[in-house]
């Protein structure tokens, strides 16, 4: 096991010491998970996500667009526009009216995560939601950063 001790500076910023960068083999511009169980025990993981022009992100934009299509998920200009549509009549720019409450929950904070780019607080702040309320439900909906195996 490899213990080592990270100063959290200024703006909430870290360096990573160079055994943990090797052991994880991550490199700058990497990506990092931090996993929290409900102990409190945080666990670092790589992160990888879908590059824009590579057959992982075309495989991923052609699956959306199926899911669309089949009617399984609708379209917004934005946020905004997803979170005044909750509640109202259905009309073409809403989700089908078959989902659920709990189910448009879990989409109004994914889509907040994207346009946040993950940033947890700006996405709490932005939801009106305390962080640790956020966080209960990023663990109900399994909402992750997928990670590399």
């Amino acid at each position: 096991m490899l213990r080592k001790i990270i100063c959290v500076r200024a703006r909430n910023q870290i360096t990573l010491p160079m055994e943990v960068i090797s052991h994880l083999q991550v490199a700058e511009g990497d990506f990092l998970q931090v996993e929290i169980a409900a102990s409190g025990r945080a666990q670092l993981v790589p992160a990888r996500l879908a590059v824009v022009g590579t057959p992982e992100a075309k495989q991923q934009d052609e699956q959306a667009e199926e899911q669309i299509r089949t009617g399984q998920f609708g379209t917004f200009r934005d946020v905004d526009s997803f979170a005044s549509s909750l509640g109202q009549a259905q009309t073409k720019d809403t989700v089908p009216t078959s989902r659920s409450l709990v189910e448009m929950e879990r989409a109004l904070i994914a889509a907040t995560l994207l346009k946040t780019k993950w940033n947890r607080n700006a996405a709490a702040k932005r939801l009106g939601l305390p962080m640790s309320r956020l966080s209960e439900k990023l663990k109900k909906f399994k909402l992750t950063l997928e990670p590399t195996k």
